[in-house]
């Protein structure tokens, strides 16, 4: 009689973990790279419109008249801001000689040049109206140099596109001629971490 020798087919259950084991592995570092990659195609995305919205701030500051620029992007300046910018005892406009305006800076050298009765530039003109480098009676600046020390302000707007997101525009509104401003646009990514863009600009009218 003829023996039959048997030769089991399939896995057996050992052999069966060990391949589900390694799918599994295999399958989890496919979908965290997946995962990963899709982050920074969004991180990428949203970079690049908030530097679109920076931009497009800068362009309007430049595009702005000096008065537009302080009263339409600036909220807070260091003579409207409480605090005692430049140490003197003396706060904000118009308590602050050193301020010529609510929305300007504070200004070290404490007077108003251009309704002091000095030819403080020595042009051989004197004030405002007859000195040229004088905008106005209470500009403290016969020349075009700016004089304020503390001239920086604040201003803040909300960014829609961005889940939420904030931008900030800073301005050394000192002088009327040049003004320097830069514009953050801030916001938070899906994983909850703190991103940011920075844009810097000069308006300048000489």
């Amino acid at each position: 009689m003829k023996k039959i020798s048997q030769n089991p087919a399939g896995f057996t259950l050992v052999e069966l973990m060990v391949t589900t084991f390694v799918l599994a592995t295999a399958l989890v570092g496919i979908i965290s790279l997946y995962i990963h990659c899709t982050l920074l195609a969004e991180l990428s995305r949203q970079k690049t419109v908030a530097m679109s919205i920076a931009q497009g701030k800068l362009e309007e500051i430049r595009n702005n008249t000096y008065a537009d620029i302080v009263e339409n992007f600036a909220s807070e300046c260091a003579c409207n801001d409480a605090a005692d910018n430049d140490a003197d005892g003396a706060t904000d406009s118009p308590v602050d000689t050193g301020c010529n305006s609510a929305s300007l800076g504070e200004d070290t050298r404490e007077d108003i040049e251009c309704a002091d009765g000095v030819d403080n530039d020595l042009n051989s003109l004197t004030d405002f109206p007859a000195d040229p480098g004088c905008s106005s009676a209470t500009d403290d600046d016969e020349g075009y140099l700016p004089s304020v020390t503390y001239g920086a302000c604040t201003g803040t707007f909300t960014v829609d596109k961005l889940n939420g997101g904030e931008g900030t525009v800073n301005i050394d509104a000192s002088n009327p001629e040049i003004v320097e401003a830069q514009v953050i646009v801030s916001w938070e990514d899906r994983r909850g971490r703190a991103q940011s863009v920075t844009l810097t600009g000069v308006r300048s009218e000489r």
